[in-house]
């Protein structure tokens, strides 16, 4: 897991649950990443995201999205 650096320990804790369900290489958090995966193609993100998830087939994308996202208290940000 040597990819994944999330600011807080919160997200630390999502990023390495989430990377037991699709693989550390699948977890990105690298600044390059979290620029392009925030930022749409018709405006800069006002924030980047903590991480990113990339599922590799449909059974990784379904129990990514079980993941609960709480009461949106948390540091990191849903994603659209």
């Amino acid at each position: 897991m040597t990819n994944i650096k999330p600011a807080s320990q919160d997200a630390l804790v999502v990023a390495r649950a989430l990377a037991d369900l699709v693989g550390a290489n699948n977890v990105l958090s690298d600044s390059e990443s979290l620029r392009f995966y925030s930022t749409d193609v018709y405006r800069q993100a006002d924030a980047l995201a903590a991480f990113v998830v990339r599922p590799g087939t449909v059974a990784e994308l379904r129990a990514v999205a079980r993941r609960p996202r709480g009461g949106g208290k948390s540091a990191f940000r849903a994603s659209s």
